[in-house]
């Protein structure tokens, strides 16, 4: 996940400072300049959270065509057919690249031999379905 989210912590590195001398001058434009940057960077913001009260273990499941993800039972589903590349980080960590702009990042020891299947067969159909012409 740091992959995607680098662009946005070089400019927080940055913007902070600035917001916090910025404090000190005014205050109601200060307010209203870090409401809107935690609004922009909320992704970064519940990312962080999750991953400071993250336990490590990752629920993955398969149904059908989709495969689901969490901490405890499968809340979070995406097509297994939609993915386009899967990665495996020096980190331990496995990127799952999914065609909808969807990065997830799963403990390599988490993904078993029939997730990988499944993952196999769903990215066999993307590009498959990629390499037909219009018609």
């Amino acid at each position: 996940m740091l992959s995607v989210w680098w662009k946005g912590i070089v400019f927080l590195v940055f913007w902070v400072p600035f917001l916090i001398a910025m404090f000190f001058r005014e205050l109601i434009p200060a307010i209203v300049v870090s409401i809107v940057t935690l609004f922009f960077f909320r992704g970064l913001l519940s990312w962080t959270i999750g991953l400071m009260t993250s336990t490590g273990k990752t629920h993955v499941e398969i149904k059908e065509n989709g495969i689901g993800f969490g901490t405890d039972k499968a809340d979070w589903w995406i097509f297994a057919d939609g993915i386009r590349k899967l990665k495996e980080n020096a980190w331990g960590t496995t990127s799952i690249y999914h065609h909808n702009g969807t990065v997830i990042d799963i403990l390599t020891e988490d993904l078993n031999d029939e997730v990988r299947n499944e993952i196999s067969r769903g990215m066999e159909k993307y590009l498959a379905d990629r390499k037909k012409p219009n018609a």
